[in-house]
């Protein structure tokens, strides 16, 4: 696949990257990874027993999707991290500028996360806005909440 073909590129290349990760808790490897049939056997089993998908500057393997490296920048689910590894590719190349260094990659993750935080933090439905800052007390309730798909929705906050 073009994501590990890039994580190995970038990774014998020395680009400092974005890698997508998943980890396994515990799955038995009874089934053949070679085998077509067994796959969606597979892909059932990882659902239960993987992690969520993280990203990252440092390179690993990514159980959903079977893969050694998993760079970012050819997923368009990912979005801004894509466009980040997009830059940075073409820098590299001398298209454009220079390389943005590791310490950049990790802030634009913090930043992506943080933006992600404050979208679940919005009320479902609702189209409100509460205003809050750093430090404020606020009761929370939990309107839904999935590890499979990284989604903490919040319903109604309240200032304390």
């Amino acid at each position: 696949m073009a994501t590990e073909a890039l994580g190995c590129w970038c990774q014998q290349q020395g680009v400092p990257a974005l890698y997508a990760t998943q980890e396994v808790i515990a799955l038995e490897d009874s089934l053949p990874r070679n085998d077509v049939a067994a796959a969606g056997v597979r892909a059932f089993l990882l659902e239960n027993y993987a992690t969520a998908e993280n990203l990252g500057t440092a390179p690993g393997s990514h159980a959903g999707l079977g893969l050694g490296h998993c760079a970012a920048g050819v997923a368009p689910m990912r979005g801004y991290v894509d466009l980040i590894m997009q830059r940075q590719l073409l820098a590299w190349l001398g298209v454009v500028g220079a390389p943005l260094p590791l310490e950049a990659l990790e802030r634009a993750l913090l930043e992506t996360a943080a933006a992600r935080d404050a979208g679940a933090f919005a009320p479902a439905g609702h189209g409100e806005r509460i205003e809050a800052v750093p430090g404020q007390r606020l009761r929370l309730r939990i309107d839904q909440v999935s590890a499979r798909q990284n989604i903490l929705r919040l319903a109604d906050p309240r200032p304390e």
